[in-house]
C-alpha cells in the first residue's frame, strides 16, 4: 500500500500468523490531504494553515511526512512516526509548537515528550475508525497474539498495545521478537509480509 508524500519499500520476510485490525479500506491517506493551506476544516471552522501560523506567530510547524509538498513548505520541520518524539524533544523548549495534520499522533508525541502542543484535528480516518473494542475482541479472539498499533490511532488503542511502533518499527519487532501471533492496529498492507 503507498502514501501519498512517502516513498519507502519494505521487504521482510515474517513467518508468523498476523490478524489485522482495520476497517480495510483502499485509499488515498487522508493524512496527506488534511492540512490544505487553502482550505481546512478544524471543528467547523474552516481555517488555512497560514491564518493558524498568524494565531501562533512563534510557534514551530512541525509536519509528519504524510503531507504536501505544499504544507511542507510552511513548516518549520517534518518528521515521521518513527522519529517524531525526538524532533520534538529536540526543539527549543521556549518555543510553542503546532503539530499538524494527524491528532492522534500529536496526542502520542505529547504522551511521550512531555511537551505542549497544539494539534491540529486532523487524522487519518483508517488509523481514528480503529477503538478499543476491536482491540478487545481481536484479544478475546487470539488471547496469546501480541498488539502492536501505529501511534496514529487514538489513545485508547494505544493504550492497549503492547508495542507502539513506525509502520518499519512493527515489521521489525514481528520479525525480531520470537513472537508467533499478532494483532496488528495499522493499514492493511502491513498484513502482507
Amino acid at each position: 500500500a503507498g502514501v501519498p508524500g512517502v516513498a519507502a519499500a519494505v521487504d521482510v520476510p515474517v513467518a508468523v500468523q498476523q490478524f489485522g485490525v482495520g476497517p480495510g479500506l483502499g485509499h488515498a491517506d487522508p493524512v496527506a490531504v488534511a492540512v490544505n493551506r487553502r482550505e481546512v476544516h478544524e471543528g467547523d471552522q474552516e481555517v488555512v494553515l497560514a491564518a493558524r501560523k498568524k494565531e501562533l506567530p512563534d510557534a514551530l510547524v512541525v509536519a509528519y511526512v504524510n503531507t504536501s509538498a505544499e504544507v511542507k513548505a510552511w513548516s518549520d520541520i517534518c518528521c515521521t512516526s518513527a522519529n517524531a518524539v525526538k524532533i520534538v524533544q529536540s526543539l527549543p523548549p521556549d518555543r510553542e509548537i503546532l503539530f499538524i495534520p494527524d491528532r492522534n499522533l500529536g496526542l502520542w508525541v505529547q504522551r511521550q515528550s512531555g511537551r505542549p502542543m497544539h494539534l491540529w484535528e486532523g487524522h487519518c480516518h483508517t488509523h481514528d475508525k480503529l477503538g478499543a473494542e476491536d482491540i478487545r475482541q481481536a484479544r478475546r479472539q487470539h488471547p496469546a497474539a501480541v498488539v502492536l498499533a501505529h501511534p496514529e490511532c487514538r489513545p485508547e488503542v494505544l493504550d492497549l498495545a503492547d508495542t507502539i511502533a513506525s509502520t518499519t518499527g512493527m515489521l521489525r519487532f514481528a520479525r525480531d521478537s520470537g513472537e508467533k501471533e499478532f494483532i496488528v492496529a495499522t493499514e492493511t498492507g502491513l498484513l502482507y509480509p
